[in-house]
């Protein structure tokens, strides 16, 4: 079969941190450095303190950062319900290792072009979710530097120190070019146990809960299609825990229609759904 490349459009920067001086170093020294890396994929940024201005696509990056302010929970568990590709979710304090002395501009950065390829692999090669609280914001830039040196960037060591409390649902999402159409054509698919996999997702989506015997069902590495009411067009594509996550914590409540899976070792190496709203 044949799918479409699909990585993220879009980056939403939401930094809601008091301290301009704070905001002003992690930009300097995060965001300007992320998003020229990623200006030659086409993809494009905004950077806002109000997360109501948000509007998302599903191929999107959220990128919230939390001054340590109330409510960060909350916002995330809002920003989580738009089911973005990648939600990266930070209440970072502002400390001493802030700097106050100028920078140049991003623009006359140099980054070698083994730096920007390790920036757009893990940027858009990475789905899920991620949550930490209780970093320093000198201490993300710091490692994120370092990890670019090191041509190594992995966002649970970035955002993870021993103080922070911290959880991570992340997945690589590679998809490979080999049409130029959006269609998908469904060849040797083993059709099989589908009414009892259409009550376990039933059970799944909107129950706020990981899914049950997750591990039984599907292969580590199974991928879902999300095809549409047409039955060919291929609408998104998610390993199978981003997925899970993405049904679970969706405020919209949908049913989820197996089409067909594909088998390996009795577990589920593939799967094919449409979506619906429920009514």
């Amino acid at each position: 079969f044949a799918v479409c490349q699909t990585f993220a459009q879009k980056i939403h920067w939401i930094v809601t941190i008091s301290d301009s001086r704070c905001v002003d170093y992690f930009k300097r020294n995060f965001v300007d450095v992320v998003d020229a890396a990623l200006k030659e994929s086409n993809v494009i940024f905004d950077f806002m303190t109000d997360v109501n201005e948000l509007q998302c696509n599903a191929n999107d990056i959220i990128i919230f950062v939390n001054g340590g302010g109330s409510g960060f929970e909350d916002i995330h568990n809002y920003l989580a319900a738009k089911s973005p590709r990648l939600l990266l979710s930070v209440s970072a304090k502002c400390d001493d290792g802030i700097s106050t002395s100028s920078s140049e501009e991003i623009g006359s950065v140099y980054i070698a072009p083994e730096q920007l390829e390790c920036i757009r692999e893990v940027f858009l090669g990475t789905c899920g979710i991620l949550i930490s609280s209780g970093s320093s914001i000198s201490d993300v830039c710091q490692n994120f530097m370092d990890m670019l040196d090191e041509q190594d960037i992995k966002f649970e060591n970035i955002f993870r120190d021993n103080d922070s409390n911290f959880k991570a649902q992340l997945s690589r999402c590679d998809f490979q070019l080999s049409s130029e159409d959006n269609l998908l054509t469904i060849n040797n698919i083993t059709e099989y146990n589908i009414p009892t996999l259409e009550k376990y997702l039933d059970v799944v989506v909107g129950s706020k809960n990981d899914a049950p015997n997750q591990e039984e069902m599907f292969a580590s590495d199974c991928t879902v299609f999300v095809i549409g009411r047409d039955g060919r067009t291929l609408i998104d594509r998610h390993s199978i825990s981003s997925y899970l996550l993405k049904v679970t914590m969706s405020s919209v409540l949908i049913r989820v229609v197996p089409i067909a899976i594909k088998l390996d070792n009795g577990k589920i190496k593939q799967l094919y759904v449409s979506e619906y709203y429920k009514r």
